[in-house]
């Protein structure tokens, strides 16, 4: 059980990263087609 517990928790913060770095990206794709 622990090992699915830590693929769920390495699942969730590999996505959380993902959102945060496209977000970033976003925002300077904005400030630069300004």
């Amino acid at each position: 059980m622990s090992g699915t517990l830590l693929t769920w928790a390495f699942f969730i913060a590999l996505m959380g990263a993902s959102t945060i770095v496209a977000i970033k990206l976003q925002k300077v794709y904005n400030e630069r087609g300004k």
